[in-house]
């Protein structure tokens, strides 16, 4: 055995020895919170070990929260089998297996029948889709595997009564291919269209330029303004005419008399009639454009013949007008006749003409659509009745299921055969004892997964399937269990836990119980009672649950008991000093948050900031007990809160928002990794003062 350690320093522990009042005993418990230093000490404990003269690794075990990922988990994600093997194994195991393994029949063969069927089958079914579709896109019936196989007539048949209401089964037999509805409908959908301009309001002005007279008044003609408007601009600034070389005394007199000219109603009127007059060329060459396209209506099957009738009477009126206008720019001053007419009446009736153009057009796409669906479901049906009626198709088919059949009976015997198989060779395996005794205690426990040998180590499978999990799909807890039943289990020589390996003289246990529920807690403090009782073993054990503490230590022999408790001082440095297991858990944690309640903020270390808001929960929820039904200290249970702390539901603004910060900090911030210290520290003095009310 061990006693103590000597000038130990690691982390938060400096320069520590054992005092000689806490020498260590036979079975060792260490309570601390996270932070204060266990992993650490149990750490220079195992150096303490380590170097005893003539010590082996045989002699001791550690258990800590990285067994499994160091001693357990594989490169394949599995747990690593633990070999040992207890009794003496049936030797006609070998026997057996082999009578089994030459049961099992080869299907090679038969599976490549079968494959070659069914491309046969796939083949021919394909020939007589092709003879019949042509070009047309029906979509391939394919049988290329035991369900298409088992389908392929339920799908032909549905093609056939689905054709069947449409035709009889002897115009089937004669279908015509050669229509094609694609091109079809692509001729129609390419077919023009144009829309009107609505030209009422321009007709009528110019209607009226055109009917009135002007006098020239010396005014130049369009053209002329424009010569002399590009002229005013390149002599802009300049001394003499680029064209005359005369002087340009006179420059600012020819702008002023241009504007004149410019801004005269003959000049904006004619301007006017210019710019209507290639509107008019335009619309004449649209509607003209569109009229020579009559055949191509015609060749799809559209009568457009009254339509083109409407539009070109409209096409002449506008005609008319583009003659009258031309005959106005030619001599402006003079008086053109035109009557105006019934040229809107035309528009509307050419407009109505286009826009029952454009509804015959999207009505025989939608015919033909309509029609190549019959169609398609007239081809199909013409191809169901040669597939269903073809007897080389039909032999296969029937030879084929057999094979399917007869493979389905082979693979179910094999699997049986081999399933047989493997349950003898695990029987022979030196891990199979360990997995039937974890799989034991994992039913034992309510858990819902087990434990399968595959290739001398162990996969996680649910109790019902043969789906492989992941080590990390399992919780924390129920990782932390696993581990410590390896752990537990390689002590022993033997499956039922009671022969301890005789050469292991120390136990190190840091840190076991963690993320697990009271069911298997109790279980996991019962495993580690079980290690004090052996004989010739010094047990270190390292925990954070005060209540795990206590149970460990209940009706302990002080003689071969140790209790011990891990704290900091106001410096961060680690000490041990003498456990006191018999106080209760709230006793304990209270005392804990009184003593930091005197110290200053400045002088919590992180440790302290970092387990504070799950001891002040504690706490407050043992001390609501006291005073309220529902003790839960959450925002939804505010009012019980208030009344439990403060005697009342209803509370001034300034309690109120004291109340809440504790709140927050307990319930929130006790999950975060960072936390603000003084608002920690705040909660910590105000849920002390009322405490102590």
């Amino acid at each position: 055995m061990i006693y103590k350690i000597n000038n130990f320093s690691l982390k938060s522990f400096k320069n520590y020895t054992t005092p000689n009042n806490m020498l260590f005993k036979k079975n060792n418990v260490f309570f601390g919170y996270n932070g204060k230093g266990k992993t650490s000490l149990a750490k220079g404990i195992e150096k303490e070990i380590r170097d005893i003269q003539g010590i082996n690794d045989n002699e001791f075990r550690i258990f800590s929260k990285d067994y499994l990922k160091l001693k357990l988990v594989n490169d394949k994600r599995r747990i690593k089998g633990v070999k040992a093997v207890f009794g003496n194994k049936n030797v006609k195991n070998d026997e057996e297996i082999e009578k089994l393994k030459e049961k099992i029949q080869d299907t090679t063969v038969l599976s490549n029948e079968i494959i070659s069927n069914l491309k046969s089958i796939d083949s021919l079914i394909k020939t007589i889709e092709d003879g019949i579709r042509g070009s047309k896109k029906i979509r391939h019936v394919s049988v290329t595997n035991h369900e298409e196989l088992a389908n392929f007539k339920a799908t032909f048949q549905n093609m056939k009564a689905t054709a069947l209401k449409i035709t009889t089964v002897d115009k089937l037999e004669t279908i015509n291919v050669e229509f094609d509805f694609e091109r079809a409908k692509l001729d129609l959908e390419s077919l023009p269209t144009i829309d009107l301009l609505n030209l009422t309001d321009d007709l009528n002005t110019a209607s009226k330029i055109v009917n009135s007279p002007y006098k020239m008044e010396d005014i130049p003609a369009t053209k002329v303004l424009d010569w002399i408007e590009q002229g005013i601009l390149l002599n802009k600034e300049r001394e003499k005419c680029l064209f005359c070389g005369s002087e340009l005394t006179n420059y600012d007199k020819i702008v002023e008399n241009f504007k004149e000219f410019v801004n005269s109603t003959k000049q904006k009127d004619e301007r006017l009639l210019i710019n209507f007059f290639e509107v008019l060329k335009s619309e004449i060459l649209k509607i003209e454009n569109f009229i020579s396209h009559e055949q191509r209506f015609e060749n799809c099957g559209i009568n457009i013949s009254s339509q083109i009738k409407a539009l070109a009477e409209y096409k002449d009126r506008l005609c008319y007008f583009k003659e009258r206008i031309d005959d106005k720019l030619s001599n402006f001053e003079s008086l053109i006749p035109i009557e105006f007419g019934d040229i809107e009446i035309k528009r509307t009736i050419a407009s109505g003409a286009l826009f029952a153009i454009k509804h015959i057009v999207s009505d025989s796409i939608t015919r033909l659509t309509k029609e190549e669906s019959k169609f398609n479901d007239l081809l199909k049906g013409s191809i169901a009745i040669k597939i269903l009626s073809n007897k080389k198709i039909n032999e296969l088919a029937k030879e084929t299921n057999e094979k399917i059949v007869k493979l389905k009976a082979i693979d179910e015997s094999n699997l049986l055969l081999n399933s047989q198989i493997r349950d003898l060779r695990n029987k022979v395996k030196a891990t199979n004892d360990f997995a039937i005794f974890i799989n034991g205690v994992l039913l034992d426990l309510d858990f819902k997964f087990k434990l399968d040998i595959i290739e001398e180590d162990y996969r996680i499978t649910p109790l019902k399937s043969d789906t492989e999990i992941d080590i990390d799909e399992i919780s924390e807890g129920e990782r932390n269990l696993l581990s410590l039943l390896f752990f537990y289990f390689e002590l022993f020589d033997d499956d039922k836990q009671i022969h301890f390996k005789e050469d292991i003289r120390y136990v190190i246990v840091d840190d076991p119980l963690s993320s697990l529920d009271d069911n298997n807690r109790a279980y996991l403090i019962s495993v580690i009672q079980l290690l004090f009782k052996q004989n010739n073993v010094q047990v270190f054990v390292f925990t954070h649950d005060w209540d795990a503490y206590c149970q460990l230590l209940y009706n302990a022999d002080k003689n071969n008991f140790g209790s011990f408790e891990i704290k900091k001082d106001s410096n961060g440095v680690s000490n041990v000093e003498i456990g006191k297991p018999t106080i209760t858990p709230y006793e304990h944690d209270f005392f804990e948050l009184l003593d930091m309640s005197n110290k200053t903020a400045d002088s919590l270390d992180d440790c302290d900031i970092y387990h504070l808001p799950n001891c002040m929960r504690r706490v407050l929820e043992s001390f609501l007990k006291f005073k309220v039904p529902n003790s839960s200290p959450t925002n939804k249970n505010v009012a019980n809160v208030s009344i439990g702390l403060f005697n009342k539901d209803t509370l001034e603004a300034k309690e109120q928002t004291k109340l809440m910060a504790l709140l927050l900090v307990i319930n929130s911030q006790s999950h975060k990794a960072e936390r603000n210290i003084e608002e920690v520290f705040k909660a910590l003095k105000f849920l002390i003062s009322r405490s102590e009310v």
